[in-house]
């Protein structure tokens, strides 16, 4: 059996594989970074459903993004706890693989942009994203999120590929930056 779990969109999405086939899924809109207060519950319900339980998974795919920061270092925790607790092997899939379509498939950047990745092409950002493109966050476009049900399609491309490290793939940089006046404990001063 092989458990999918995507975090990196709105959508928090479950779903458990057998090789090809999804036996079931679970998938709820969250607000931002929430996914962590249903991930668990969403995992239970597809096991349950697919009539299997932890111990028979054999592989668990976490979506990496790109996505919403917290939100991607959640769905990659989960799973490597989950491969942890369970001896399973790991697998990370991009948030592009879970929209699929074939052509341009877009993922919203936080800073009025888009990240793009074009078949046979490395991802990109753009401020203009094609138009025949899949995917969310462009206002007046059908909206297209990643959905672990297409984990089923890719997992033997993984294995080939020798299983790619299970980190968050961001495309942008952290939008940080250090405080103007630096935070002083109380009674604390400065020489």
């Amino acid at each position: 059996m092989i458990l999918v779990v995507s975090t990196s969109s709105p959508w928090v999405s479950v779903a458990v594989h057998s090789p090809g086939l999804a036996l079931a899924t679970h998938r709820t809109l969250e607000a931002r970074n929430e996914g962590h207060r249903v991930l668990y519950d969403l995992v239970d319900g597809a096991l349950a459903d697919a009539g299997t339980e932890a111990s028979w998974v054999t592989d668990v795919v976490a979506d990496v993004g790109p996505g919403g920061f917290t939100s991607v270092r959640i769905g990659v925790t989960f799973a490597k706890l989950f491969a942890y607790l369970t001896g399973c092997r790991i697998w990370g899939v991009e948030a592009f693989d879970l929209i699929g379509g074939g052509g341009p498939v877009i993922v919203p950047s936080r800073k009025g942009e888009w990240f793009v990745r074009c078949p046979h092409e490395p991802a990109r950002t753009t401020s203009a994203p094609p138009k025949e493109a899949r995917g969310y966050g462009r206002p007046g476009a059908p909206e297209v999120f990643p959905d672990a049900r297409l984990g089923a399609q890719v997992p033997e491309a993984w294995r080939a590929a020798g299983a790619m490290t299970l980190v968050p793939f961001y495309l942008a940089q952290p939008s940080i930056s250090r405080p103007k006046t630096p935070y002083r404990r109380p009674g604390e001063t400065v020489s």
